[in-house]
């Protein structure tokens, strides 16, 4: 018995390196489905026919709404190479990515809709402990229904599910290289294998670039060492780089395209929890003086690469504070003074510093405020601490997002200068018995 028993052939509609797939209708219910065949030259490849029945069974473990269903299969018969192996699952009446863009890119809300679904249904996985070390346009199908975007998931064919007890049979050898075109991946090359959930995070920043600039990746770093979103053309990409959230997007960006694995997203959490922000208002800050700069700095994106540059990073930005509060007192005839200069400790895994707070021309009063950064796996914690000596958190997120802490040391020192100069005032009331 094979899948003629129960469909009917209708037509072609896809095929890829390994399997073409067809239409079908259900003989009894008229329901339609997608039928997966092998090719011909891999009927009797002992390495394709257990990567598709795997495939086969990693869908039927999976329960989402954005995962097509398996209806029908004979996955069990892998071994027996005489049998044609097939599956019919949930047919997606639609294009896939690629075909619905047309190398066009999308508007930025669009973009977030799809990405936001994608992420659902990757989380799914990853909470499946299955790895899709595939995504790709083409391997997304769009279903448009009165205007709304359905997206769907498909293709588990190198997909890799943790902690199976099936690896040896099912997994694909050390030496063959796995990703593809969209985006090639350093951990995905031929060699040790490396099976990472940050992988099909850092394919899903892929397709948000995609979707909002209308081409491929293809690489983390080009010959000139930029990353996709450093690379574009400033003239044909005008109206995107205009728009207001598209430094929130290069962010996004920059943490998600690091070369090395560990400075990129860890969770899907954290990458949805950055995408939310693209839409949020912007944070209106108060300043003194009639909003001294006006936010008007631009902080140029850190082109810190590596982890070896952690002290230089935590260096800088901690300067940054200090120059931002001094911006903030400068009419007041105030500024203040490094203390006995940075100091890491890294058995704990934290630099500290002091400031002192003085009136030009004057030794005392001081009053003073301390920063402390924090820094493990990679991300940054950043308090400061006033003369109650409360620590205040002001920053939490990766070491790379130097954008992201140069914004909190914008809000964090106006607030600091703000106390400061009232601590000032108590000082000088002591001081003077008033």
């Amino acid at each position: 018995m094979g899948w003629e028993t129960d469909w009917n052939f209708i037509k072609q509609i896809g095929d890829g390196g390994q399997a073409t797939v067809f239409k079908v209708q259900h003989k009894l219910d008229n329901t339609y489905g997608a039928l997966k065949l092998l090719l011909d030259d891999s009927k009797k490849k002992r390495e394709r026919r257990n990567r598709f029945a795997r495939e086969i069974m990693l869908l039927k473990s999976i329960t989402s709404y954005s995962i097509p269903k398996v209806f029908e299969s004979n996955e069990t018969c892998y071994e027996d190479t005489d049998v044609e192996l097939y599956m019919v699952c949930e047919f997606i009446e639609g294009n896939n990515l690629s075909q619905y863009c047309s190398c066009n890119a999308l508007s930025i809300d669009i973009a977030f809709n799809i990405v936001m679904q994608l992420l659902d249904a990757v989380d799914t996985l990853h909470l499946n402990e299955i790895i899709h070390r595939d995504i790709k346009p083409e391997n997304i199908m769009v279903r448009s229904i009165n205007n709304n975007v359905e997206i769907f998931l498909i293709d588990l064919g190198i997909a890799y599910k943790k902690n199976g007890n099936d690896d040896e049979i099912f997994d694909t050898e050390t030496q063959q290289g796995l990703g593809n075109r969209f985006l090639e991946l350093p951990e995905l090359k031929p060699g040790p294998k490396y099976r990472d959930i940050r992988t099909d995070i850092t394919y899903l920043v892929g397709i948000l670039f995609y979707l909002v600039t209308g081409c491929y990746p293809r690489l983390l770093l080009n010959a000139n060492n930029k990353m996709p979103h450093e690379a574009l053309d400033k003239n044909k990409y005008s109206k995107l780089l205009a728009d207001s959230r598209w430094s929130k997007l290069c962010r996004i960006f920059h943490i998600g395209f690091q070369y090395n694995i560990e400075l990129r997203f860890k969770t899907i959490h954290q990458f949805r929890e950055m995408l939310n922000g693209i839409n949020s208002a912007s944070e209106d800050f108060d300043s003194i003086e009639n909003e001294i700069n006006n936010l008007n700095v631009f902080i140029e994106q850190s082109a810190v690469k590596e982890i070896e540059q952690l002290y230089s990073v935590i260096n800088l930005s901690m300067k940054n504070f200090c120059d931002e509060v001094n911006s903030a007192l400068h009419t007041a005839k105030l500024h203040i003074d490094g203390g006995p200069g940075l100091k890491f400790d890294n058995k704990n895994k934290v630099c500290k510093s002091e400031y002192f707070l003085r009136r030009e021309g004057r030794i005392t009063p001081t009053v003073y405020f301390r920063l402390s950064i924090e820094y493990k796996d990679y991300r940054l914690t950043a308090y400061y601490i006033l003369k109650n000596n409360i620590p205040i958190r002001y920053f939490d997120g990766a070491w790379v997002d130097s954008q992201g802490m140069y914004e909190a040391n914008k809000k964090a020192a106006n607030d600091v200068a703000r106390q400061m100069l009232k601590d000032y005032e108590i000082a000088l009331k002591a001081e003077y018995n008033i």
